[in-house]
């Protein structure tokens, strides 16, 4: 596909690369080794005609949304996967380029250095910016800097730091209100094929499944849970309150797709966030939903704007406590009629609004980051000024 000199080249992680940042059957990040590999060095990091980098850990999320391999198109950017190294993109001269690459801004800079004058934006991952200095880079009249995070402000307080937040001209991250919001939102078109997965018969038997690794979570998840299970049964599949294990027949790869064939067979599924944000809706919620299984849910006060019926989630704050909503689980478990409204959206199709929501997935998220990143250069001086008052104003 030829690109015009204003169009933006935005690379894409190759979903097979990307499982190798991967371990253990439930997809847990492993830790990559600091620095690039020689090959890389010499052949990917060679011109300076990036004009975006981010730095940036990569997210289950990730792999899942943009498993569909080759070109992704939109009308500011071209998607691409290059094919030696797939984290990061080829480049025809074009700007801005996004790369996405596992490696630190640390690194990046190491080799970079003399490349720094020509970005038009960088990308700042918290956990990656930390423990290492920003203060180093000199930001020039013409770049934009972004911050992205998928992360709740209680794992990384600095996201409340007003000193912190100044310093970024775009946020990308889950809140909807930011300029480009990044939610954990499963695409529905592209995901059709899931969002249309049948309702399996429920064989488990136990009604509620859970699959838990964050055992230190910034929230009473697990005290509640562990109330929780004194009155109904409940299959743990995670670190935390582990009491069954994955079948070694449904063991495999991707990680997800065990997770969905697990979590299918039950009636019920713990969708508890690991801290309480306004807009902070994991994937726990969306898988929930596409496997066809009822989400018990707690975090987001405002789930409801993440849900596909007015009638799909069970929300704990609906409750007295844990006794009182294992009573109403187990009368939903003996009522087929009761315990079907919840799945009903699944054969009427969901709701506008949550079809809606594909406007902040990660699907759809480097596109709309160029886009923004392109208004922001086209407009005046003045003008700039003006949109970065108002963004400062917001956060």
């Amino acid at each position: 596909m030829q690109t015009s000199s204003h169009q933006p080249l935005l690379p894409v992680v190759n979903p097979g690369a990307a499982a190798e940042g991967m371990s253990g059957r439930h997809g847990l990040p492993r830790k990559k080794k600091s620095g690039l590999g020689g090959a890389a060095r010499s052949k990917d990091f060679r011109a300076c005609g990036l004009g975006v980098v981010l730095v940036m850990c990569v997210y289950g999320a990730f792999y899942v949304l943009l498993e569909k391999s080759g070109e992704v198109d939109c009308p500011d950017c071209v998607a691409k996967t290059h094919p030696d190294y797939p984290a990061i993109s080829e480049y025809e001269h074009t700007r801005p380029v996004l790369v996405w690459t596992w490696h630190t801004l640390e690194n990046f800079l190491y080799i970079h250095q003399e490349c720094l004058d020509e970005v038009d934006g960088f990308i700042f991952h918290p956990p990656t910016v930390a423990h290492r200095p920003y203060e180093p880079l000199v930001k020039k009249p013409h770049q934009q800097w972004i911050l992205f995070s998928t992360e709740s402000e209680l794992n990384y307080p600095m996201l409340e730091d007003p000193k912190f937040m100044s310093k970024f001209d775009i946020n990308m991250t889950y809140h909807l209100e930011d300029a480009v919001p990044f939610t954990y939102y499963i695409d529905i078109d592209f995901y059709t094929k899931y969002w249309q997965h049948p309702i399996l018969p429920k064989t488990a038997k136990a009604p509620v499944m859970m699959m838990i690794s964050n055992c230190e979570p910034k929230s009473p998840r697990n005290q509640y849970l562990a109330e929780l299970m004194r009155y109904i049964d409940i299959d743990s599949y995670g670190k935390c309150f582990h009491n069954k294990d994955i079948p070694r027949e449904m063991d495999g790869w991707p990680w997800w797709e065990v997770k969905w064939n697990i979590t299918a067979q039950y009636k019920f599924t713990i969708a508890i966030e690991n801290s309480i944000s306004l807009d902070y809706v994991t994937e726990k919620l969306f898988h929930s939903f596409i496997v066809g299984t009822v989400p018990i849910y707690l975090g987001a006060p405002n789930v409801d704007s993440f849900a596909p019926a007015e009638k799909s989630v069970i929300k704990v704050t609906d409750f007295d406590g844990p006794k009182e909503l294992a009573a109403y689980l187990r009368a939903l478990d003996e009522d087929d009629d009761a315990y079907g409204e919840y799945l009903q959206w699944k054969r009427d199709g969901p709701s506008q609004s949550f079809v809606d929501l594909q406007r902040t997935s990660p699907r759809t998220g480097p596109c709309r980051l160029c886009k923004r990143i392109a208004e922001l250069q086209n407009l005046t001086p003045s003008k700039r000024e003006m949109a970065a008052r108002h963004h400062h104003h917001k956060h």
